[in-house]
């Protein structure tokens, strides 16, 4: 026997009713709607029109005000003469502008010759004006005519002021009789506004009969279920009385339910944490900016002050001369801050690149021992090196990054111990993966656990009390981290309360083959010159030099010390005049051997004049100074063509350097 398959007359039923809701709701809806925009545009266009001929109004009204100070005022200059006659004039002119742009708008469109009587009044009293003004007031002759003109004008203001007032009162009219139209339709619309609204509530009363005992109950029932849950209670009824799918509603829900529960608490719980971590960050953030205030306004007053006390003439010459020591060394302060703040931003942009060199590590602890030094006798504070086991004579590593994480360790120990000694030890760590190791350790104040995993989060110091006694923007430690993950190490930390610290840093040496190993820290001797000793000579060069920089005191400090080198320079203030002197030099067969130029002048930029320069065959050597230190600006900087690349504030012995790449030394041999 052939099986007949029925469908389920609860599905059915709630299909029928879904359709027949949704079909008569939204056939007495659209009939309404319809209906009643239809009505509603018809309003709003009256509406419109209104508030035209209302505007017009206005613009009538203010027309006729100003024809009364028009004519106020061409009165006081037919009795006080010719020196007002002019400014009565351009109130004349913007009296017929305005009446002009009142005769095209549309309410009064039919009042054309009004207009033009207004127009042609206002010019017969513009020249009546001009003739009573250049009628004199010696004779009696003279003061008749003056008379006879002046009631002539007045007989025309009188004109004038009727007409506008004819035209103010049509105007009038006509709006008040277009606004009782307007309010007739609005009460219409209200009238069919209200009938429709009332159709249609029954239609919704049939709809609801019909439908409230077989689908209303159960979704009550429904309702009351998830509300319950809205209460923090997680049960809910799993099955109902009604259609099939109310029930399979029900069980949906109560699923649903379930897992929210459990989503929410998990959520609850991201959220929390997610909170703390953003108010960490955000305490974090504004202590830092506290702090580079705080860092920023230290030396910045130390340089105001002590350049104020060199130009006080009194002031000793020694005195000076020691002043200017610490003008110099705020200086140097600000741009270590500025660099620190360049380098976290590059961290976190992960814009940082490393150049692995040949190095020695022995002779780059001693430069980094060179340049603390004077701090540490300052303090009272031994500072010593010491080498555990045999170190690698040269490894392979960027020898700048290494030296900044050095000096960041070394200053940090410096400056937060108060007696006692600061040591550096150089050792390998032989684990799967030969590490250099280079130990920083102090005898200074120490820190408990609690504030060790604080100190390598960036804009993060161990305690706000210890940024108020010792300074700092709180950047090193988090910069020197990041810098040994570069160079293929870590940084770690020791430290006790009261006892000192104790910085850990490791990184990669590279391939270590065939390289000797030293048991023991080489003398001065054998490990060389110093590089702050190298850095200390001042090259004598030869050369005809173009400077292009427009700010004045850049640019006779610049010129000063390549002067000083043995350079003879000239001088430009904007790009334009450095492109214009640059060209003709070419052009005579005398082009400068090194071109500095500023990337950031007015008139024509480094980057434009550099172009045009090469463009047109100009072949010399150009160096860009630029106040960017970023990576991608000695690209930009490249790409414009120029040959290198020297960053503001000027160091004398950066900038020789770079010269002595495209000059010749003084004595004629070739510069390294």
């Amino acid at each position: 026997m052939r099986k007949t398959t029925v469908a389920s007359p609860s599905r059915l039923r709630v299909g029928h009713y879904v359709a027949a809701v949704v079909a008569s709701c939204m056939a007495g809806g659209l009939a309404l709607t319809l209906g009643l925009a239809a009505l509603y545009e018809s309003v709003e266009m009256d509406a419109a029109e209104l508030r035209r001929d209302s505007e017009t109004l206005r613009g009538l009204t203010d027309l006729r005000r100003e024809a009364y100070s028009w004519l106020a005022n061409a009165y006081r200059a037919t009795h006080t003469g010719t020196a007002e006659i002019g400014q009565v004039d351009a109130e004349a002119q913007r009296l017929l502008v305005h009446a002009d742009l009142l005769s095209n708008a549309e309410p009064l469109a039919g009042q054309d010759e009004e207009f033009d009587s207004v127009a042609g009044t206002v010019n017969t009293m513009r020249e009546g004006l001009e003739i009573v003004s250049a009628i004199g007031v010696g004779t009696s002759r003279q003061r008749e005519q003056r008379a006879e003109l002046t009631a002539g004008l007045e007989a025309l203001a009188i004109v004038l002021t009727d007409t506008l007032r004819d035209l103010e009162l049509s105007a009038r009219a006509e709006l008040e009789a277009a606004t009782a139209v307007h309010e007739e339709k609005r009460e219409r619309v209200w009238r069919t506004t209200w009938m429709g609204s009332v159709a249609y509530v029954a239609l919704v009363l049939l709809l609801w009969r019909w439908t409230v005992m077989r689908l209303i109950r159960p979704l009550r029932e429904l309702t009351k279920g998830a509300l319950t849950t809205l209460e923090g209670k997680t049960e809910f009824p799993a099955k109902l009385r009604g259609p099939r799918e109310v029930g399979q509603l029900a069980e949906s829900f109560s699923s649903l339910v379930s897992n929210l529960v459990a989503a929410r608490e998990s959520l609850e719980e991201r959220v929390r944490q997610r909170t703390e971590e953003l108010e960490q960050a955000n305490r974090a953030k504004s202590d830092f900016l506290a702090n580079v205030s705080h860092e920023i306004r230290t030396p910045m007053t130390a340089i105001l002050g002590y350049a104020k006390l060199c130009d006080d003439p009194v002031t000793p010459e020694e005195d000076r001369r020691k002043h200017f020591e610490v003008i110099e060394l705020s200086g140097k302060h600000l741009l270590a801050l500025i660099n620190d703040v360049l380098d976290i931003s590059k961290i976190e942009a992960g814009q940082v690149e490393v150049a692995r060199e040949p190095c020695s590590p022995f002779e780059l602890v001693s430069e980094v021992l060179a340049v603390m030094e004077l701090r540490a006798d300052e303090k009272g504070l031994g500072l010593s090196v010491a080498c555990d086991g045999p170190v690698p004579e040269v490894v392979e590593t960027d020898a700048n990054r290494l030296r900044q994480i050095l000096i960041n360790l070394v200053a940090n120990a410096i400056k937060f111990t108060e007696a006692g000694s600061v040591t550096v030890t150089m050792t390998m760590f032989a684990g799967p993966d030969e590490l250099l190791v280079f130990e920083v350790r102090d005898t200074g104040i120490g820190m408990t656990p609690e504030q060790i995993e604080r100190i390598f989060e960036p804009f993060a110091q161990a305690d706000t009390s210890t940024t108020r006694q010792f300074g700092g923007a709180g950047l090193g430690l988090s910069i020197s981290k990041a810098l040994a993950n570069l160079l293929g190490g870590d940084v770690r930390c020791e430290s006790e309360p009261g006892v000192g610290s104790r910085f850990i840093v490791a990184i990669d040496p590279g391939p270590l083959e065939n390289v000797r190993r030293m048991d023991g820290f080489p003398s001065p001797d054998e490990i060389g010159e110093s590089a702050a000793k190298r850095s200390g000579e001042i090259r004598r060069l030869e050369g005809r030099v173009l400077l292009a920089e427009d700010v004045a005191v850049s640019r006779r400090l610049v010129a000063i010390l390549l002067e000083q080198a043995g350079m003879t320079v000239e001088q430009a203030d904007n790009g334009r005049m450095a492109y214009e002197k640059a060209k003709a030099a070419q052009e005579s067969d005398e082009s400068y051997d090194l071109v500095f130029m500023d990337m950031q002048m007015p008139e024509m930029d480094g980057y434009e004049a550099t172009r045009k320069l090469r463009a047109e065959g100009y072949d010399g050597p150009i160096i860009a100074l630029t106040a960017h230190a970023l990576v991608e600006e000695r690209e930009k900087c490249i790409e414009a063509g120029c040959d290198d690349f020297a960053t503001k504030p000027i160091d004398r012995e950066a900038l020789i350097a770079v010269a002595a790449r495209f000059l010749e030394p003084a004595d004629g041999s070739r510069a390294a």
